[in-house]
């Protein structure tokens, strides 16, 4: 399938922006952001909050809609189409298909789509899409070589991805006769389609609201010899439901997706290669799950450690804090409880919308993140359904399943947190480690000074050099402290 961008695209797109700026232009001092889609404000409209009205149904998704239909025809992309795929007489890793995509922000690697056999939340075989980097440039034989555009860092995630490094982590390292893999699990990019991880690796896919804020990670792992795996997620790209923050199918796509790269053709990895996990936010949910299922659920992998940053432990407390009506938390609440009825449909989510949220759920469900980020600040989901579908007993008992800590990862972990987080608040991260601890897992935790989108640029380099010092055979560090109870 070939995508251009003409000529007559290009003005199509200039007259958008005019318009938008138009919109935004016109619109009346202080106007008040409405949540249900009526510019005089409505039941759902947020008081006080100084926006523009117009701007709302640009974060709903119009505008990514129109820029895709310009810049793409609005054409569905057949490889994410799973309507006739099998996976009879498949198992987990397996490969079903696969594609050389071009990624120009990736000239150090070969970017491989694929799609690959994983399994849902009720133990089906399903097939989930994901994306496997083969470096070609790396730097792997030259240890602690300094890149050139190292240096503090500021947490704008497109100066992220334009620097490609971050906090002066080094590159290069022992070279491998077997390449190691890393797996990726994403953090939270949005319940859309088009914003599955593997779609913004693809230059004819990749939308202007859906930025990977892991670009630099994926530089460093690739800098130092690294296959990466990234996963969609079950759900992702896909058009099936995703099961958003949901821990097992989670954790079990992560392992997969390693097994497919270290299936797949090319990358200079054996099913004998070292292997790594890394994963920030639902990712960091996802890497967790990983590590406490691994043993029982890929115990052949050769597993070395597994990074966990701003770990989503608890999903029924992060319900309850997300649900207290904070500015920019409301999205990722109307994801979760999607998420958690894709999961479960007996929960019927749509038994409990109230009119005035039918709107609010449809758009949650086509949105990428900073959409969901920015859409619907102070909403609680008793403004949206009756009775309130998170205080549900049934619902919270499902919550309450996906709760880390309970089982211990029998390879080395690495969790980090910033301890001004305002996403996930510190102290999960704390039960977590204490919990782990308590069992006997190795933990090395590390916290600092930083909110949550931060954490993934502030964070993550440690996590880089923890996976470089497994691979190397240095004995990990454990640092556990039983909190007082």
């Amino acid at each position: 399938m070939k995508h251009s961008f003409s000529a007559r695209g290009a003005g199509k797109l200039a007259a958008l922006l005019v318009s938008l700026v138009s919109a935004l232009a016109s619109a009346p001092a202080g106007a008040q952001l409405s949540l249900s889609g009526n510019s005089t404000g409505g039941p759902l409209a947020v008081g006080g909050v100084p926006s523009l009205t117009p701007v709302t149904s640009l974060l709903n998704g119009d505008l990514l809609t129109t820029l895709q239909k310009v810049l793409y025809g609005g054409r569905n992309d057949p490889f994410y189409d799973v309507s006739g795929v099998s996976t009879a007489g498949k198992k987990p890793g397996d490969i079903l298909k696969s594609r050389s995509v071009l990624a120009p922000h990736f000239p150090e690697a070969k970017v491989t789509q694929i799609m690959y056999v994983s399994t849902d939340v009720n133990g089906k075989l399903v097939p989930v899409t994901g994306t496997v980097l083969v470096p070609t440039l790396d730097l792997s034989g030259l240890v602690n070589v300094p890149v050139a555009l190292q240096g503090p860092l500021p947490t704008l995630p497109v100066v992220g991805e334009l620097l490609g490094t971050n906090l002066g982590v080094p590159v290069g390292g022992p070279k491998y006769a077997q390449r190691p893999v890393v797996g990726v699990t994403p953090g939270t990019r949005g319940m859309g389609d088009h914003c599955a991880p593997s779609q913004g690796f693809n230059i004819a896919t990749l939308t202007p609201l859906m930025v990977d804020y892991s670009v630099a990670e994926y530089h460093q792992l690739l800098l130092r010899g690294y296959v990466v795996a990234v996963t969609d997620y079950v759900g992702g790209g896909t058009k099936v439901p995703e099961s958003y923050l949901i821990g097992r199918p989670e954790g079990m796509a992560g392992l997969d997706v390693i097994r497919a790269a270290l299936k797949l053709p090319g990358t200079g990895a054996t099913p004998q290669s070292m292997v790594g996990l890394t994963g920030y936010s639902q990712g960091g949910q996802a890497a967790a799950w990983a590590a406490q299922l691994q043993p029982s659920y890929a115990p052949e992998l050769n597993m070395k450690g597994i990074v966990a940053g701003g770990v989503v432990t608890d999903a029924l407390a992060i319900a309850d804090f997300w649900n207290q009506g904070g500015l920019i938390n409301s999205g990722l609440l109307l994801a979760q409880m999607i998420g958690l009825d894709n999961a479960y449909p007996e929960l019927n989510l749509k038994a409990y919308i109230k009119p005035e949220g039918q709107k609010l759920f449809e758009s949650a469900r086509t949105q990428c993140i900073y959409q969901e980020l920015l859409a619907y600040p102070g909403l609680r989901t008793s403004d949206v359904t009756s009775p309130d579908f998170a205080q549900l007993p049934q619902v919270r008992a499902r919550l309450k399943e996906q709760q880390l800590g309970n089982t211990a990862p029998r390879v080395p972990m690495y969790v980090y947190h910033g301890n001004m987080d305002n996403i996930v608040p510190y102290e999960f991260a704390e039960r977590l480690r204490d919990s782990w601890c308590a069992q006997g897992a190795t933990v090395e935790f590390r916290s600092g000074p930083y909110e949550h989108l931060a954490g993934i640029f502030l964070g993550a380099p440690g996590g880089v050099q923890f996976i470089a010092d497994r691979f190397a055979g240095r004995p990990p560090v454990s640092n556990c402290r039983i909190s007082a109870r």
